[in-house]
């Protein structure tokens, strides 16, 4: 006796999972820009305020105290 094929007997095709695609070099040229540009901002804040606090010492505008003078001014 042959059995008849029921839905469940047939395998069930699927759909291929999606496959991610790579980002164009144009994305991580542009990606690589982005990051450059960020760290290039941070430098040069960095380095005008480096900049601002040595003008000032030259002008002998800052007024530090010795290790000790600070301590004692936070305790």
């Amino acid at each position: 006796m042959n059995k008849p094929l029921m839905q469940a007997d047939v395998p069930a095709h699927t759909a291929p999972a999606p496959v991610k695609s790579r980002p164009s070099d144009w994305d991580e040229i542009g990606e690589a820009f982005e990051t450059m540009g960020k760290i290039g901002l941070a430098m040069t804040v960095g380095f005008t305020a480096a900049a601002l606090f040595c003008r000032w010492a030259d002008q002998k505008k800052l007024k530090a105290g010795s290790v000790k003078q600070v301590i004692d001014q936070l305790s």
